[in-house]
């Protein structure tokens, strides 16, 4: 089943704008009997409101000391107990905020506002600085699968001091509003379990998608506390466990979904859908939002009555010379449409590396057809390359129409019939290169002017630039084989009945001798093609063995 854990909010008017946070409400009726002659029975409904303020600073000196006074009496005045004292450890920057004291603290007022009782609470993530001593209650308790921490705790911040810790207005119901007290003393610690667990959820989603765990524990909470009602945590439960959650924000119109994560090894068909989708969009239905904002990314988010829109951000570049590549660049990549031979194939081949390029991890970059597999594991593969003091592209001088016959009198003089190179559209390239070639923006325009369909600019773009300016980081050659030994304007294609171990082997040692890092090798193409969807099948049944897994 699937849950709404809400946080409701009452502000108050303090000059800091701390806020309180509503988690329970108490209800009963009073009964007066005849006392002296004067009336009858008098039944009269009485309602208790019980809040959770982040700073003391939200409650007055007045009322929070005399809650103290009458729960310690007068003679016996507990001065660690009063406002005084615990606001100037909660406003010292050190005390607290640095040793891991986040406040909590439960306030109780009736339906007139009047503050009836204030519990000075605290939650924490270890058990320093509070004289408790419950460190062999942590090991046992995380010996026995479970964590201890975090925890609430009701105390004098480094104060080793006896006396009362729930204190309650001396009123004709303390009774009942002490009872309920602590009752709302165990929801709130049911609160902070689900922060807790929701933090375990969110630690295994950036576990299985390689990510960063940005968010501590401690945030969790502690955002939970300052901002109130404009949180909302969808929870999924199974029996009495939590098995998964999304934490969305409420604004103003919008319900913004922000987060989601499960139980490690775990699979729950179509849960993630429920607990961030629908449920998101029940939840912005029932607060009269205007529209829930699912994030970035995810074509499946269409499916479940989500729509697509375009957003924007703004940049400022001061290196002129960059800025002048940048802008010429998101030009070209505002042209989405591409077709065979013309110059949009070299827009998308940049589009493709620009985008690669945004994460600095990546350092080689290749570009395979759809018809093409790779001839070694990824092991050899990734060592072959990442070894390797050169990128891969073929370049050369073709002296045919099908070469030198393409090139353009118009080119000169920036490029030179000498320089004119062509090479296959399927590359490997080094990050340096790879730089080099999208910042390129004078001869990308030569070639975008004169090198018309027929000319086949992607055939030429890149073998040319390279040969004409980074020559020597580059091996010059292709590592993807492909068979022209027929006479035709396309290469040889392979299906099922080509496909056996003997055929993959004759590719990797078709007789080659080629350079690596200045030295020969017999090892040339790591990826061949073309081979047709009918190979699939074959293919798989021979991967174990000629790929060795």
């Amino acid at each position: 089943m699937s849950t709404w854990v809400w946080y409701q909010s009452i502000i108050l008017g303090t000059n800091k704008g701390f806020g309180d946070r509503q988690i329970g409400a108490i209800s009963w009726r009073l009964q007066f009997d005849r006392v002296g002659g004067q009336a009858t029975n008098i039944n009269k409904d009485k309602k208790v409101s019980v809040s959770v303020v982040s700073s003391i600073s939200g409650i007055s000196s007045e009322d929070w000391d005399a809650c103290s006074l009458d729960a310690s009496g007068p003679e016996k005045f507990n001065p660690f107990l009063t406002h005084g004292f615990l606001s100037a450890l909660e406003e010292t920057p050190a005390p607290l905020q640095e040793t891991g004291w986040v406040p909590q603290h439960i306030i109780a007022r009736d339906d007139s506002n009047n503050i009836l009782e204030v519990i000075p609470l605290y939650l924490k993530s270890h058990s320093y600085s509070e004289y408790v001593f419950d460190h062999s209650w942590a090991d046992a308790y995380y010996s026995y699968g479970s964590r201890f921490y975090p925890k609430l705790q009701c105390c004098v911040p480094f104060t080793p001091v006896t006396g009362p810790r729930i204190l309650v207005r001396n009123t004709m119901f303390r009774d009942k509003v002490f009872d309920n007290l602590v009752s709302a003393l165990l929801e709130l610690t049911v609160k902070a379990k689900h922060w807790e667990t929701f933090y375990k959820f969110y630690r295994n989603t950036t576990d299985n998608k390689w990510g960063s765990a940005y968010l501590t524990r401690h945030f969790f909470h502690n955002m939970a506390s300052k901002m109130g009602d404009h949180v909302l945590l969808v929870t999924a439960e199974e029996g009495d466990e939590l098995i998964a959650g999304a934490l969305n924000l409420i604004g103003g119109d919008t319900l913004y979904g922000h987060l989601w994560g499960f139980v490690p090894r775990a699979y729950y068909p179509n849960l993630h859908f429920e607990a961030c989708y629908y449920q998101a969009i029940d939840a912005a239905i029932e607060l009269n939002l205007d529209k829930v904002e699912a994030g970035a990314q995810g074509e499946h988010k269409i499916q479940r009555g989500y729509l697509p829109v375009e957003t924007y951000s703004l940049h400022y570049i001061l290196d002129e010379d960059f800025r002048k590549v940048l802008s010429n660049f998101l030009v070209r990549e505002s042209v989405q449409g591409v077709e065979w031979g013309s110059v949009s194939l070299v827009d998308a081949e940049k589009r493709l590396l620009a985008n690669a390029l945004l994460d600095f991890s990546n350092e080689r970059f290749i570009l395979l057809s759809e018809s093409c597999i790779p001839v070694y594991n990824f092991p050899i593969i990734y060592s072959y390359l990442i070894e390797s003091t050169h990128s891969f592209v073929q370049s050369y001088d073709d002296p045919s129409r099908y070469g030198r016959g393409r090139y353009s009198r118009s080119m000169r003089p920036d490029i030179k019939l000498a320089n004119w190179r062509k090479g296959s559209q399927w590359f490997e390239l080094h990050r340096t290169l790879a730089i080099k070639i999208i910042s390129d923006t004078k001869y990308y325009r030569i070639f975008e002017k004169y090198c018309t369909p027929s000319c086949y600019p992607d055939e030429h773009y890149i073998p040319t630039f390279l040969h004409m300016f980074h020559g020597s980081l580059n091996a010059n050659r292709t590592i993807t084989y492909v068979d022209w030994s027929q006479i035709a304007p396309h290469p040889a294609s392979f299906s099922a009945v080509n496909i056996t171990e003997s055929f993959i082997q004759s590719i990797r040692n078709n007789g080659t001798l080629c350079s690596y890092n200045f030295e020969k090798t017999h090892i040339c193409y790591l990826f061949a093609r073309k081979f047709d969807a009918s190979a699939l099948e074959r293919l798989l049944n021979v991967t174990s063995k000629i790929m060795g897994f």
